[in-house]
């Protein structure tokens, strides 16, 4: 129903459900193949957790509409062009333009008290890149990203599941998971999220891993990407809506309701 593949490239080991590709130069990264909803609802947690039981709080989620993207940041997307130096001097500038911004145009804010990561978050909610990162303590809400505005038809979507007490998550390594909630930040709340915060040369947190896979330190499980396809858009979408997932929960106001009667209306239109 699924396969195993511990992302190493080429030379190829198959056992039963499992495939194990390797490679010389990428990254062990598990990757678990699901044919549809509902083997991934049923085998998920054992794939994960080894047994039938949700943790909540060991693993964070995240959802995106390509399998093939990387778990790159909107600044690195923007700004992966510069080196490392120059994209943390554009950063601050970017930071300190929009706080220096606040600060005069809403005096009330009060943002001076606030800690570099607050100051970021605050930035990125309304529209500025960052080196952050968003995740999720939910499966289902990253499946609700992963597929709002994926295909219908070609492709898969994947779900990257990051382990965190992994020894690789630390910010001795230059990796950072920011867990509180910014009261400000109302989606953040919404969405059960938290973000990862990459202070390396690496731009991608893929990279990251493979940063340290050749420094020797032990990479086993620190993330796992699980994929589906991009045809059960309908069924999943349809189902998340049956938990109380959708736009107008996960975003509110008017802009979640609106995105919601937008996909609802998409959903009815699919055959």
């Amino acid at each position: 129903m699924y396969r195993c593949l511990f992302g190493f490239g080429k030379r190829t080991w198959e056992s039963g459900k499992y495939k194990v590709e390797k490679d010389d130069r990428s990254v062990c990264i598990k990757t678990i193949n699901y044919n549809d909803w509902y083997s991934f609802v049923r085998d998920y947690k054992k794939d994960l957790y080894n047994d039938d039981i949700f943790r909540y709080g060991e693993y964070v989620f995240r959802g995106q509409r390509d399998e093939k993207w990387k778990l790159l940041s909107s600044f690195d997307r923007i700004y992966g062009k510069y080196d490392w130096q120059e994209r943390a001097d554009i950063e601050k500038q970017l930071i300190d333009r929009f706080i220096e911004n606040v600060k005069r145009i809403i005096p009330n804010a009060n943002v001076d008290c606030f800690s570099d990561v607050k100051k970021k978050n605050l930035a990125q909610h309304y529209g500025i890149p960052t080196r952050l990162l968003d995740w999720s303590y939910s499966p289902f809400v990253a499946l609700y990203f992963a597929y709002e505005e994926s295909s219908s038809e070609n492709g898969s979507v994947a779900i990257w599941c990051l382990k965190k007490d992994h020894e690789i998550w630390n910010s001795n390594l230059g990796f950072e998971l920011e867990e509180n909630i910014l009261s400000e930040n109302e989606r953040q709340k919404r969405q059960l999220g938290c973000f990862s915060i990459l202070n390396t040369p690496a731009k991608s947190i893929d990279e990251f891993v493979e940063f340290c896979e050749k420094q020797g330190i032990n990479v086993d499980n620190a993330l796992t990407k699980m994929v589906l396809p991009c045809a059960e858009r309908k069924r999943v979408l349809t189902e998340l809506l049956s938990m109380n997932i959708s736009a107008s929960t996960i975003f509110g106001g008017y802009e979640g309701c609106a995105r919601a009667a937008k996909t609802e209306l998409e959903l009815l239109l699919i055959k």
